[in-house]
């Protein structure tokens, strides 16, 4: 950080210390965001359409062939 410009670090320095303020001492990681949200999270994926089970085709009468007289 003391190679940085000064403000980046600055925006650094504030930001560390945001988490260290917010309780995050030791469990931040690269993937830790500090941000308060005002929103509520996104909703959750939706789950796939129920599927009814493929009806089985039924048998039906078989029909004689009609003759012409």
């Amino acid at each position: 950080m003391l190679q940085m410009e000064e403000g980046q670090r600055l925006l650094c320095e504030s930001l560390i210390l945001e988490a260290l303020n917010k309780g995050l001492r030791g469990q931040m990681t690269c993937a830790t965001h500090i941000c308060d949200l005002t929103h509520s999270p996104p909703p959750g994926p939706t789950p796939p359409p129920a599927t009814s089970p493929t009806p089985e085709p039924q048998l039906g009468r078989k029909r004689g062939k009609k003759t012409r007289k």
